[in-house]
């Protein structure tokens, strides 16, 4: 009877098996890109996973569903790609062996179910996920605008403020291109100044509204004497951004 007990014991303990793969995306249009870089994989799963000192074919469907995102990732992503395995190994590694850590190695554990459980460096606890960080958190400096006052009270306002604010400005097609003087946002009308931009201003509003007769355009910038210095052209207004009147509304940049 001991003996009976101690070979259910052996049969029930979890082996440590080292995978060694590499794979590849093969494109919707059908080019494969080049193989990435090689993955480790540390696997502790129950000795019926084991197979001739490998992995068992239901093991390997386990560990690349794992992977790669359910049972059906050989049908393809959904953007059309396919994920390639371009080579797959798996070793048992002998009880009380020293197991060289690759780095950068992932780390599974099968639990009861049959499921993969992801793990932290040599089994332990897997590490807490990173808190989400929120897109201003994350922003480059300088690129967070505030609402302020509406372009009504803009005549009042810029007598006083210093700093770049963000406008909704409509320019007008002139002789030549489009005119940096008569330009509108709301009811204030600007001169502007496109020195500081590496493309002029006429060629951006060209390349946003090709031959329209206007252009609205997110211009930011600031206010020297009588004249709007712009320093970057954010794109041109959204149908959404319109209809919550963000364009009637004058943007003061954060930080």
């Amino acid at each position: 009877m001991p003996q009976l007990i101690l070979l259910a014991a052996l049969a029930s303990t979890p082996v440590m098996l080292r995978i060694d793969m590499q794979d590849a995306l093969r494109l919707p249009s059908g080019v494969e890109t080049p193989p990435g870089k090689p993955l480790v994989i540390y696997l502790r799963a129950p000795p019926t996973w084991v197979k001739a000192n490998g992995l068992t074919d239901a093991g390997k469907t386990a560990v690349l569903a794992r992977l790669y995102g359910g049972p059906n990732w050989m049908k393809g992503n959904s953007d059309g790609s396919t994920y390639v395995v371009k080579s797959f190994a798996a070793s048992l590694i002998p009880a009380g062996a020293r197991v060289p850590i690759a780095e950068g190695a992932f780390w599974y554990e099968v639990l009861p179910d049959g499921s993969l459980d992801k793990r932290g460096v040599g089994f332990t606890a897997a590490p807490a996920p990173a808190q989400p960080q929120s897109l201003i958190g994350s922003a480059e400096k300088g690129s967070i605008f505030k609402r302020g006052p509406k372009l009504d009270e803009g005549k009042k306002f810029f007598a006083t403020h210093k700093g770049t604010v963000k406008l909704a400005v409509t320019l007008k097609r002139g002789q030549v291109g489009f005119d940096k003087k008569g330009a509108k946002a709301g009811p204030l009308e600007l001169s502007l100044d496109d020195a500081a931009l590496g493309v002029s201003l006429d060629d951006r509003a060209r390349q946003a509204c090709a031959e329209a007769a206007t252009c609205e355009l997110w211009l930011v910038g600031d206010f020297q004497k009588a004249t709007f210095a712009v320093k970057q052209v954010a794109g041109t207004p959204s149908g959404f951004e319109r209809q919550e009147g963000h364009t009637q509304v004058i943007w003061l940049q954060e930080g």
